[in-house]
């Protein structure tokens, strides 16, 4: 948690402490030098927390040291390599690097004879005024440079990723990255699609998002009401889903309800730094639930049962810290949401007014790319609608030469590991379908420019149609801002999950 982002690399304590990156360097030579390395506050992340502000770099204590090196050690014992790893320690482990024990080993190692005499001074820098400065200039620009190159090329790798899809079918790319291995006039069988993209949906949870084992608890639900408005009755939700983890929300019950009688359930869904009551209580005012335009009151008054579920990324200097301290075990805040929205299905389901097998999921901004990001895995979900999120992702994460691109603001954590090469949001679209799937976006919504959106949705289309089930797929643009528009959306859903009865 306190070293700087730069560092952090997804996965690598769950796979590679530094003695299984000895492992990958045995049976041949290592010398580990216990030293003082660099130190020092480092370069702060805008949205870091307080408490790892500056992303503290220290020494490690040479006792952790000697434990990683013993566990290291072990690998080449069990190789018949003993003598070909060494570990030296200069000043408990905070000296100076390049002990004369270090350099001697290393040498040792490389076949040579013992170190000759150094004069002094002769390692004193005689460059005058020197200016580093420039060459640091050149590297950052390579890296740039890199980086750009890497965006430019995802589509191909996106495309050579994805053609893995059907073995036994021929492999053709295009520009639209996602492999045409059927005739372009003949719709692709459904449920072919469905088993050919189980091990991409297995793959983008374990090895993009990060998999927890299924909720261990029963839900347990507790609730208590706290809205008594006509035609509907609101309730607090709070249930089990981990021990010491829980799952919270709202939830709309309509008062019409007949016995016996089964109603679509609509899961909305708030942004970054929401609340489930911006969409579920009537009262609650400000921009940010101007924004929702009471999306779940006006649903619950149309009949359906609505549950607006409390997701991770609010509380702005908790959840950044929680999402970078999963990557390195290969985890991430969307783990356990993921776990926490399992459990709330299996609870919706349970009801006795809920149609199980009619549970939409429509949010906005955070939530809309919520609803892309939940509705891939978890497949209990019957349609999904994200609203002012989505884009050409890969283009928004990490495009230098556009305004809209995320380096450029001061932003909350984003990226997941590899989805440049492998999940853009039309591939994700490719793991909900065959279920119906839609895209709200305003005109001046300043998230992303018109283009990316309908650039990356044509991809989207184009799947759906050669899968026949073109109508499944929609798109609503609308002179708005960032916002529920609640139009073609509701109509959506009125088509998709039936219209209650009032």
């Amino acid at each position: 948690s306190q070293e700087p982002n730069y560092r952090n690399v997804w996965g690598i304590l769950h796979e590679f402490g530094d003695a299984g990156v000895a492992a990958l360097v045995a049976p041949r030579g290592l010398v580990v030098e216990a030293a003082r390395g660099p130190e020092g506050p480092g370069r702060p992340a805008a949205d870091s927390p307080p408490e790892a502000k500056h992303g503290r770099l220290k020494s490690p204590p040479v006792e952790s040291v000697r434990a990683e090196f013993e566990r290291a050690s072990g690998h080449y014992r069990r190789l018949g390599a003993p003598g070909k790893v060494a570990l030296a320690v200069s000043g408990e482990g905070q000296g100076e690097a390049f002990t004369d024990h270090g350099v001697a080993a290393f040498l040792r190692l490389l076949g040579a004879g013992g170190p000759s005499a150094v004069a002094d001074n002769v390692l004193t820098d005689r460059r005058g005024r020197f200016d580093p400065a420039p060459r640091c200039r050149r590297q950052f620009e390579q890296l740039l440079a890199h980086t750009q190159e890497v965006m430019r090329l995802s589509p191909l790798r996106r495309s050579e990723f994805w053609g893995n899809k059907d073995p036994a079918a021929p492999l053709t790319r295009n520009n639209f990255q996602m492999p045409r291995t059927f005739a372009p006039d003949k719709p692709y069988p459904v449920d072919r699609w469905v088993d050919l993209t189980r091990e991409y949906r297995r793959f983008f949870w374990e090895e993009v998002l990060g998999r927890l084992p299924e909720p261990s608890l029963p839900p347990g639900a507790r609730t208590r009401r706290i809205l008594d408005e006509p035609g509907y009755r609101g309730y607090e939700v709070e249930m089990d889903v981990w021990p010491d983890l829980v799952g919270y929300g709202v939830i709309l019950v309509p008062k019409d309800l007949r016995p016996g009688e089964r109603r679509p359930v609509v899961v909305v869904q708030h942004g970054i730094m929401g609340f489930p009551k911006q969409l579920t209580d009537p009262r609650v005012e400000g921009r940010s639930a101007s924004a929702y335009h009471t999306a779940g009151v006006d649903l619950a008054r149309q009949g359906y049962v609505v549950y607006a579920p409390q997701n991770l990324y609010t509380l702005g200097d908790k959840f950044p810290l929680l999402h970078r301290l999963g990557h390195p075990i290969k985890l991430s805040m969307w783990s356990i949401m993921i776990g926490q929205h399992q459990q709330v299905i299996r609870w919706l389901r349970d009801l006795p007014f809920v149609a199980p097998e009619k549970i939409g999921f429509y949010g906005l901004s955070y939530g809309g790319k919520a609803a892309v990001y939940l509705a891939a895995v978890i497949e209990d979900y019957a349609l999904a609608i994200c609203s002012g999120d989505w884009t050409e992702r890969v283009w928004k994460n990490s495009n230098l030469l556009s305004e809209y691109s995320f380096p450029y603001r001061e932003n909350f954590p984003q990226m997941e590991f590899n989805i440049g090469a492998t999940f853009n949001y039309a591939e994700l679209s490719g793991l909900i379908a065959p279920r119906p799937f839609m895209v709200e976006r305003g005109h001046y919504d300043g998230v992303s420019p018109d283009e990316w959106v309908a650039y990356e949705f044509a991809r989207t289309r184009w799947l759906y149609n050669h899968l026949g089930i073109g109508d499944r797929a929609e798109i609503e643009f609308f002179p708005g801002i960032h916002e529920m528009k609640k139009q073609g959306t509701f109509r959506f859903l009125q088509k998709h999950l039936g219209r209650p009865e009032p």
